[in-house]
């Protein structure tokens, strides 16, 4: 993370209520524009979201939340901010409504890092690594989300098959267990299209202002563009797949979860999921995964559980190759 030298400083007339700490990059680079402007379309008690004039979604978070490229992290109070509420740069500051005002300039910048193919592990190495993550997964995992899939997904690269789930007593938990007993089988022989079919039914489906099954199958897909990133000779996958499950799911499910649908198909997600995924492929100390998986479980009410289980679904296509 480095400052963001391009940010404006002149300052015309709003006093800024707080200063960002982190900014996305996606987030700095569209602030850059000289007409940027926007309005506020959600407020939650961990974050708002803004569509700008160019049908773009960027948001607003508190320090304790994960980075994202489209947000910006800071000490603002949420409590000011309702929908509809016009956006516009002054400055430095992103002005909301007529005197809030959030201050910019000083703040770091986020990017996750690429992990390139010089960096990565040989896969018989990855798999010994994801046979721990999974282990380590499963010792944290708790509450009602997908999650829940963990134990699932470890049979099936321990021992080729999925032993059966007991019923958790949510009738919704209980049907996307089914539907991602479909998908581990799948992903274990390398068929991404395949899986991605038999996952398309989550789409929409499950708690949360991101559905849980949009999560679990944007996780599948995070892990899916990074191995073809880290490992492009042994991974490719027929872009028409994902281009069925995005047109799948634009009239599925909310503005906002589609966008981070398509954000973790082009593999940008929060700052634990890139943290886990770089573990898992480049062999970092086994202390450091814990503390990646613990900071990723934590994203939202059910989302990183959710987003976490679609991951390491999608880090079952490793044992297609010899």
């Amino acid at each position: 993370m480095t400052p963001h030298a391009g940010i404006k400083t002149s300052v015309r007339g709003v006093a800024a209520n707080a200063e960002a700490s982190l900014v996305g990059g996606t987030f700095a680079k569209r602030f850059q524009d000289a007409d940027f402007r926007g309005e506020v379309i959600f407020v939650g008690s961990k974050g708002a979201y803004i569509e700008t004039h160019r049908s773009e979604l960027l948001g607003l978070g508190r320090l304790d939340q994960a980075a994202h490229s489209r947000m910006v992290l800071s000490g603002l109070d949420l409590g000011m901010l309702h929908a509809g509420m016009a956006v516009r740069a002054e400055g430095s500051n992103l002005v909301i409504g007529d005197s809030i005002a959030l201050e910019l300039v000083g703040a770091l910048v986020w990017e996750p890092e690429s992990v390139t193919p010089e960096m990565v592990q040989p896969l018989a190495e990855v798999k010994a690594r994801f046979l721990e993550t999974l282990d380590m997964a499963a010792v944290l995992q708790d509450g009602v989300n997908l999650g829940c899939a963990i134990p699932m997904i470890g049979n099936v690269a321990k021992r080729g098959f999925s032993a059966e789930f007991k019923p958790t007593g949510s009738p919704f938990l209980d049907d996307a267990l089914m539907s991602i007993s479909r998908v581990l089988p799948l992903s274990v022989k390398g068929d991404l299209d395949g899986a991605i079919s038999e996952a398309m039914p989550l789409i929409g489906s499950g708690p949360g202002l991101t559905p849980s099954g949009d999560d679990y199958v944007g996780g599948l897909l995070f892990a899916a563009y990074h191995l073809t990133t880290a490992y492009p000779s042994s991974f490719q996958w027929d872009a028409a797949c994902m281009e069925r499950l995005l047109a799948y799911a634009q009239d599925r499910t909310t503005r906002i979860s589609f966008a981070a649908l398509q954000d973790l198909a082009s593999g940008q997600g929060h700052e634990p999921l890139h943290t886990v995924m770089k573990q898992l492929l480049t062999g970092e100390m086994q202390s450091e995964s814990m503390a990646g998986i613990s900071a990723a479980t934590r994203i939202g009410s059910t989302s990183g559980w959710d987003m976490l289980a679609g991951l390491l679904t999608g880090m079952l296509l490793v044992y297609s190759k010899n």
